[in-house]
C-alpha cells in the first residue's frame, strides 16, 4: 500500500462554507488564544457538516494545477494506494472524508490566515506554532 500524503490548495471549488474570520468573529473580535479560536472552528465546522448541504468529497474540493499535479502523481501509482490530504482547516483527511468548502491557511497576509497580526493574545506566535 503506498501513502501519498500532500497539502492542501488554496484555490477550491467555492461552496457554501467557513472562513476562519467567522470563527474570529464569533470569538468578538478580541485577541484570542488558538484554543479559543481551534473550539470555535470546530463547533462552526460541525453545524456545516451536519447539515450536508455542500459536502463534496475532500479529493473534489481542490482545484488548479498543483492540485492536478498531485491528482496525476496519485493516478500514476499501480497498486493499493491512499490519498491524504493535510488541510489547513480540517487537519488530515482522507481523499473520501466529506468536507465543505472552507477558507482558512497558514500563509501570513491573508484575511483568512492563522497567523492574522493581532488576532492572537501576546506571546501566542509560539503558541500557534506549536499547537
Amino acid at each position: 500500500m503506498i501513502h501519498l500524503v500532500v497539502t492542501c490548495t488554496g484555490t477550491k471549488y467555492i461552496g457554501p462554507g467557513l472562513s476562519i474570520a467567522d470563527a474570529v468573529t464569533s470569538l468578538g473580535n478580541r485577541r484570542i488564544s488558538i484554543c479559543d479560536l481551534y473550539g470555535e472552528w470546530k463547533s462552526l465546522l460541525m453545524v456545516q457538516l451536519q447539515a450536508t448541504e455542500g459536502l463534496r468529497r475532500a479529493r473534489d474540493l481542490y482545484r488548479g494545477a498543483t492540485w492536478q499535479s498531485a491528482l496525476d502523481a496519485y493516478n500514476e501509482i499501480a497498486g493499493p494506494r491512499r490519498l491524504w490530504i493535510i488541510s489547513c482547516g480540517f487537519g488530515l483527511l482522507s481523499e473520501d472524508d466529506y468536507v465543505c468548502w472552507y477558507a482558512a491557511t497558514f500563509k501570513s497576509g491573508k484575511p483568512d490566515s492563522l497567523y492574522e497580526r493581532g488576532r492572537f493574545n501576546s506571546g501566542a506566535a509560539i503558541e500557534v506554532n506549536r499547537k
